[in-house]
């Protein structure tokens, strides 16, 4: 049936190219619905920080802030030279 072939597409048991426009068309929702699920659910920063990688983010206030591997953050500069 079309949600097996779906769900083996999905699962990388059959290519996409397999699949008719509708499969194919249902088969990127889902795939697109996995990968926001795993990004929501992963901590870039925690990551990169353990890796000794240093980060920016936007705080609450919209202050730039430079997050260092070590757990502290400070203000990026940002006022022109």
């Amino acid at each position: 049936t079309g949600h097996r072939r779906i769900e083996a597409a999905v699962a990388g048991l059959l290519a996409l190219s397999e699949l008719s426009e509708e499969e194919l068309l249902v088969a990127n929702a889902e795939i697109d619905a996995t990968i926001q699920e795993r990004v929501r659910a992963i901590s870039f920063g925690k990551q990169l920080a353990a890796e000794g990688v240093v980060t920016v983010a936007l705080d609450d206030q919209g202050n730039l802030l430079r997050h260092h591997p070590d757990g502290t953050a400070t203000v990026v500069d940002t006022s022109p030279a």
